[in-house]
């Protein structure tokens, strides 16, 4: 991410997020009304006019999609986006009727433009959500959040029970000075939390994951957490690798790695999903099959991630 400017992979994850509007999906609807919302400042020219002309209609929404298939075939970039965003509501809402009575969090790090904090904050209202993300990325967010609020509910005050943090968190700054920064203060680490990392490991070094993993065993680590996140596996040209890349051919693969590259968010980790369990080791938080996270949706790759479009899905449970 460029310095004091909002995320633009965050706005094209919302974008392909927000074409399932017209298959009448809450969570694709709300996307796309957050999108129309957008203040122009927040975006460069060009991608906030395609972004606005493709949401405009039903027509052009559909115009769009057809190019893409027609460009890309079978989209599975768009695809899995939306199955990855299915794969962290599940998790979430899991987490959330397995705790039902008990005192919870939920926990959203690089929120970028996700909504599901924001989706569910209503229909749980005991449970606390927080999401953490970008000063700039956040204040875009915010801005547009607040317009969509006032459509809807005829004011801007969002759901007291969620709560933003906004800071460089990684430039010296750890996510508990991060939250302290922005008054958000945790009472207790043994309230059983569930953190979503969509869209983050791959933008991290291994040392930069490792450090995030500790830090949210020190904070978050007691009986009852989990942390569901998205990984790649990266070939030898730093390009995202997996069978339904390989359906499409390398160019796509190399057309993401440059892509991000240029939006100043370059892919820096990625792991064969075979040696996931050995990234974790002794670090307090074990793999959970992934025939227990999202049995019967998606394909199953190991026996511990799941494949969906170009990247893999898993969850971790605290257990130490």
């Amino acid at each position: 991410m460029k310095d004091n400017l909002p995320s633009l992979t965050a706005a094209t994850v919302a974008f392909a997020s927000a074409l399932r509007w017209l298959e009448g999906h809450e969570l694709g609807i709300f996307q796309a009304d957050l999108l129309r919302n957008l203040d122009r400042r927040f975006l460069p020219l060009l991608p906030w006019l395609l972004i606005r002309a493709c949401l405009a209609r039903e027509w052009t929404t559909r115009a769009f999609l057809a190019l893409v298939e027609r460009a890309f075939g079978r989209a599975e970039v768009l695809e899995g986006v939306w199955r990855r965003k299915v794969y962290m509501e599940r998790q979430v809402r899991t987490f959330l009727e397995r705790q039902r009575g008990n005192r919870v969090r939920v926990v959203i790090l690089a929120a970028g433009y996700d909504l599901l904090a924001y989706q569910l904050a209503s229909q749980y209202p005991d449970v606390t959500f927080i999401e953490i993300d970008h000063p700039a990325t956040g204040a875009a967010k915010l801005s547009a959040l607040k317009k969509l609020e006032k459509q809807r509910r005829g004011d801007e005050a969002l759901p007291r029970n969620l709560k933003f943090c906004h800071d460089e968190i990684g430039k010296g700054i750890s996510t508990k000075q991060a939250l302290d920064n922005n008054g958000i203060k945790l009472d207790s680490s043994i309230i059983p939390t569930a953190v979503v990392m969509e869209g983050l490991t791959f933008y991290l070094t291994r040392d930069e994951n490792e450090a995030i993993f500790r830090e949210l065993s020190a904070l978050f680590g007691c009986e009852g957490s989990i942390v569901a996140f998205d990984f790649f596996f990266l070939d030898e040209y730093c390009r995202p690798s997996n069978p339904n890349v390989k359906k499409v051919g390398p160019w796509l693969a190399s057309f993401m790695k440059y892509k991000v590259k240029l939006f100043g968010e370059p892919f820096k980790w990625g792991i064969e999903p075979e040696r996931l369990p050995s990234f974790f080791e002794g670090s307090g938080w074990e793999l959970i099959p992934s025939r227990e996270t999202f049995d019967g949706y998606g394909r199953n790759h190991p026996e511990f991630a799941m494949m969906m479009g170009i990247e893999y899905e898993a969850t971790v449970r605290w257990v130490r």
